[in-house]
């Protein structure tokens, strides 16, 4: 958002807390039933996110298209990319997923930096923002995989949620 950094855009700015910046990483459960988390209301941060609805329905947005995503769906947001998520249904959770670039990056110049994560992160590649249950479900599994290595904390789950 680097051309609507002033005026309005600026109180949208989300500083998003991560816990510890060594290991760039944190893991928001959004639940309709609580008056504390029950939504995204619109927003942009510096970090990349990945958002997972775990059960219901929500109306998501990323940049100005929104999408009803549903148990199952993802949805993917880069950096500096407004974006909410409203609640349609009782019962309705999800997971966000939000994490620095420097949780995907290497010291060395690799294949996959020079490929994706670069291109990415200059906005000369760009993933799809929604993921629909039917073309991602391997997918949609491992971010629920590195959701519960991250709420465990076992020894090691760094290592895991990397390799994930």
């Amino acid at each position: 958002m680097p051309e609507q950094q002033h005026g309005q855009a600026d109180l949208r700015r989300e500083h998003t807390v991560i816990p510890d910046l060594t290991f760039p990483l944190n893991i928001f459960h959004i639940q309709e039933s609580d008056p504390e988390m029950f939504c995204i209301p619109p927003h942009w941060h510096e970090h990349l996110e990945w958002i997972v609805v775990y059960k219901g329905s929500f109306t998501m947005q990323v940049g100005s298209t929104f999408r009803q995503l549903d148990a199952g769906d993802c949805m993917f947001v880069n950096r500096a990319q407004l974006h909410s998520a409203f609640p349609l249904e009782t019962g309705s959770e999800l997971y966000a997923l939000v994490f620095g670039e420097t949780l995907l990056r290497n010291h060395g110049l690799d294949h996959t930096e020079i490929r994706y994560i670069q291109p990415i992160l200059e906005g000369r590649l760009s993933l799809p923002s929604f993921y629909e249950h039917g073309q991602n479900h391997i997918f949609y599994n491992k971010l629920l995989e590195i959701v519960e290595e991250y709420r465990r904390q076992k020894i090691g789950y760094e290592l895991l949620i990397k390799a994930g």
